[in-house]
């Protein structure tokens, strides 16, 4: 064993010895609780990623993204459930986008790893790139142009938004939700459907119409198109 790794090992030890306090003030031994998060946890993956000649910029994000993890454990002890909790979280809560959350999980299984935690990893979400053409498969291009133009001839441009919205992206109109504000700044959105993500990208006459669209109407965050009520569009439009 080298001199590094024979000082990481010492180090380790001497994590492992360390007292620990969760939430409750309550002080916790390494017999009742191993896999807590904690300044010097984190201060130990620091001093292993500047060995291993990290970027400062790298060791900066791990270091971030770790504290993310930690609030979000609130003191618990990091399991590989409460792992999937947080990598659900992640997804559900609409304010990441899939390459940040990768990013994110990908910081908290490196430090597993170098905690030793091997067993609670947890795998990256798979993303699937599409870019459609706007035409749609069950109609002619010429039946799609005159639904669009009969849209706008009633004045509707909320219809003829969401059948253009539909015909250049190839998304079903349960996935509409995720035609979001937010969105518009990348130029894209993911698309989650059945426990899968898929990223589409906004051609450029769409993100035009999107953009004129929102602003038109003060829409200032979330799905763009929502019923009456202010839900999203899900089934009927």
């Amino acid at each position: 064993m080298g001199k590094n790794g024979n000082r990481e090992y010492l180090e380790k030890r001497s994590l492992k010895n360390t007292v620990f306090k969760g939430t409750g003030g309550a002080e916790k031994t390494e017999e009742t609780e191993k896999r807590i998060i904690n300044t010097e946890s984190i201060e130990y993956f620091k001093r292993v990623l500047i060995r291993n000649e990290k970027s400062i910029q790298t060791i900066e994000k791990y270091i971030r993204d770790i504290k993310k993890l930690m609030i979000y454990a609130h003191g618990r002890s990091i399991s590989k459930e409460m792992f999937l909790e947080y990598k659900e979280y992640l997804e559900k809560c609409g304010r990441y986008r899939i390459s940040s959350i990768n990013s994110y999980l990908a910081a908290a299984n490196h430090f597993c790893e170098v905690m030793g935690w091997m067993d609670i990893r947890v795998k990256m979400i798979k993303v699937q790139r599409a870019v459609f053409i706007p035409e749609n498969k069950e109609i002619t291009m010429n039946e799609y142009e005159k639904l669009v133009k009969t849209a706008y001839k009633k004045g509707d441009d909320r219809l003829a938004l969401i059948i253009e919205t539909l015909g250049s992206t190839g998304i079903r109109i349960s996935e509409l939700r995720y035609i979001t504000v937010e969105s518009l700044k990348y130029g894209m959105a993911d698309i989650h459907n059945k426990g899968k993500a898929r990223r589409i990208l906004y051609p450029g006459e769409l993100l035009k119409l999107l953009k004129e669209y929102v602003r038109k109407k003060h829409i200032t965050h979330g799905s763009i198109f929502v019923t009456s009520s202010g839900n999203p569009v899900n089934r009927t439009i």
